[in-house]
């Protein structure tokens, strides 16, 4: 976005980032496509009014800044040490306490899609197809995957089409009102 309104400010306007996905998606990312009548009520840049170097040289800036800040995010999304734990203490209770049933709760339903994407190489394939992710947006039966969680409490059946499910990882959907003494470990993950 910098870098198109950049380009934007050499042609001689100066652009809000609406007005450019706009243009964009109007007539493309060439910018020679745009027709001069789209420009008319667009803010020129006129030097006389707007210091046209101090905003090159804060795009400049801005744009050093986005690629540390990408390359830090990069590098936390590589190594995430809270993950890495959560995966040995996931170990942990299975081997200390024998059960199969976890029930872990985070507030964020993007931290339950996180740990969707993110808990495949770390579990196993049979691992995450007894898994069930839960969150207010995701179109989930919330009656059958607790039944297939919590079989002998919801008195629900689980069989080939309805296989049991013994990872469920869920938002406060799940909060209330939901009978699910089938399973002994509860974990925040949102805590440390």
């Amino acid at each position: 976005r910098l870098s198109v309104f950049n380009e934007w400010l050499e042609k001689g306007y100066i652009l809000s980032f609406k007005d450019i996905t706009e243009l964009v998606k109007e007539y493309g990312d060439d910018l020679d496509e745009v027709p001069e009548e789209a420009m008319d009520e667009k803010i020129p840049a006129d030097p006389s009014i707007y210091n046209i170097e101090a905003l090159k040289n804060d795009i400049i800036r801005d744009q050093k800044i986005a690629k540390v800040l990408i390359g830090l995010c990069e590098a936390i999304e590589k190594k995430d040490d809270k993950l890495t734990r959560f995966i040995e203490l996931i170990q942990e209770i299975k081997q200390t306490t024998g059960t199969k049933k976890i029930l872990v709760f985070s507030f964020y339903a993007d931290t339950i899609k996180y740990l969707e994407k993110n808990l495949g190489t770390h579990l196993g394939e049979e691992e995450m197809k007894a898994s069930a992710f839960v969150t207010g947006t995701n179109a989930l039966d919330i009656k059958e995957v607790t039944g297939r969680f919590s079989p002998i409490s919801k008195g629900f059946t689980v069989d080939e089409t309805h296989p049991v499910i013994n990872y469920l990882f869920a938002t406060d959907v799940l909060s209330e009102g939901q009978n699910l003494q089938d399973c002994p470990v509860l974990i925040n993950f949102d805590l440390h």
